[in-house]
């Protein structure tokens, strides 16, 4: 972030707008009258004072609005690289999930094929129980 300081700017108060309404000039809180042979060069420093305050006002302003343009758009910035990563994330996830989906289907396949084998292998076993019976069924006679 960019940040320009500025001067605080002073408080304007009723008092204050009053006198400067009325021809009088306050300068750091002194009140002073415009003497005769200068009201001209009074009215003329008001002027120019307060064009120079409009001015800081203004620059001040820009300067706030600035920052806080500043602010949102690193917000945003921050904001799009999350979802580029949530993005990025979920896209590896996908991609997990496919393989997994192929190796069980693979594996699925591979039992399929197997089943024929693993009937024989439970056939023999109940076979080879069936003739441990009759040997001990012999044994025993």
């Amino acid at each position: 972030y960019t940040l320009h300081s500025t001067p605080p700017l002073p408080q304007l108060t009723h008092r204050t707008q009053t006198h400067i309404m009325s021809g009088e000039v306050i300068t750091q809180g002194v009140q002073r009258k415009p003497e005769d042979s200068t009201t001209n060069t009074t009215v003329e420093e008001r002027d120019e004072e307060l064009a120079r305050l409009g001015s800081e006002m203004f620059n001040s302003v820009g300067y706030y609005l600035e920052g806080k343009l500043e602010g949102t758009a690193a917000d945003y910035a921050l904001l799009e690289a999350m979802n580029k990563l949530a993005t990025d994330k979920y896209r590896d996830m996908a991609d997990d999930a496919e393989h997994m989906a192929s190796s069980m289907e693979t594996l699925q396949r591979q039992y399929t094929e197997l089943q024929p084998y693993l009937q024989k292998i439970d056939d023999v076993q109940v076979a080879v129980g069936s003739l441990e019976e009759s040997v001990r069924m012999l044994s025993d006679y």
